[in-house]
C-alpha cells in the first residue's frame, strides 16, 4: 500500500469519477471503485478533529 499521501491523491482520484446517481443504483464497476476508496481509507493514520463550532451547518443553503 501506498504512503498516505499517495493514498489521499489516489481517494480523491478514484471519488472523482464517481457520481451521486452511481450510489443509488451502483454497478459492480463502481462498488469496486468504492471499495478500494474504503480500504485506502483504512491505511490513512488518524487526522486531526475538526473543531464543530468552528463550521455552523445551519447558516448553510443549498443551491438549486
Amino acid at each position: 500500500m501506498d504512503n498516505y499521501v499517495e493514498n489521499l491523491k489516489k481517494i480523491k482520484e478514484l471519488a472523482g469519477g464517481i457520481k451521486v446517481l452511481d450510489l443509488l443504483d451502483p454497478s459492480s464497476h463502481t462498488v469496486n471503485i468504492i471499495t478500494e476508496i474504503i480500504e485506502r481509507c483504512k491505511h490513512i493514520p488518524d487526522l486531526e478533529m475538526i473543531d464543530n463550532n468552528f463550521i455552523n451547518i445551519n447558516n448553510f443553503e443549498a443551491e438549486a
